[in-house]
């Protein structure tokens, strides 16, 4: 008995990735309003622990779901 994987289709994955990608750019724009992000005493690149860190992950969750989107976007291009 063979197994059969499914694929998605490009263009639903071409979907999620953009809307993924909207919903961290909104997360990340929160380290700019939240106040308490930046430790000042320490200058511009330094974050604090509670806020910081925990928004900062959303810029790699970003990243990932952007390249779904640009990947995906090439597939349904080719088609």
């Amino acid at each position: 008995m063979a197994i059969r994987l499914l694929s998605a289709s490009p263009i639903f994955s071409a979907a999620g990735g953009l809307l993924s990608a909207g919903l961290f750019v909104t997360t990340v724009s929160f380290m700019i309003s939240t106040p308490g992000v930046v430790v000042p005493e320490l200058g511009l690149p330094a974050i604090t622990v509670a806020p910081g860190q925990f928004l900062l992950k959303d810029v790699g969750l970003f990243a990932a779901s952007f390249w779904v989107f640009v990947d995906s976007l090439k597939a349904v291009v080719r088609r």
